[in-house]
This record gives structure tokens, sequence and C-alpha cells, in this order.
């Protein structure tokens, strides 16, 4: 039997977190080949995992709220959501 294709698998975790694969933690910014005995051609398999870019909230400039006010607030937002 020719493979011509190993499996990857690819996971993306919150910084600070970390991916479990076969009872192995693996951090964000790893790539790892586990072997997998057993297995006729998918012995190998590549996994790769990296992190969510983290999340920055722009607000606009200082602004006066009196107790008991409210105030909708623009909210600029970059990165990637985890979800």
């Amino acid at each position: 039997m020719v493979c011509t294709v190993l499996p990857t698998v690819q996971a993306q975790v919150c910084p600070g977190q970390f991916f479990a694969f076969r009872n192995t933690a693996l951090l964000p910014d790893t790539t790892v080949v586990f072997y997998l005995p057993g297995m006729p051609c998918d012995s190998l398999v590549t996994v790769v995992v990296s992190a969510f870019s983290p999340v920055a909230v722009s607000l606009p400039a200082d602004t006066v709220l009196f107790t008991g006010g409210s105030l909708a607030l623009p909210a600029e937002v970059t990165g990637a959501s985890p979800w």
C-alpha cells in the first residue's frame, strides 16, 4: 500500500491554553509528528497547534459620565474570535 498524503490535525487555542492529542498537551505554535502503530497507511499524523490572535479593544477619548447615567461607547475590535 502506498500513501501519498499524511493526515494533518490543525487546532487553534486561546493564548495560554493547550491542545490535548493522544494524552499529550501541546502548546500554541507547536508542530509535532506522531507515530501511530497499528495503522498501515496513516501511521504518521502531523499536529499543528496555533493560538488565536489576542483581542484588542479601542475606546474613544475620555468622556464624563455622571452617577446613574449610561452611555453607549462605540468600540473597534481587532483580532480573531476563539469561537
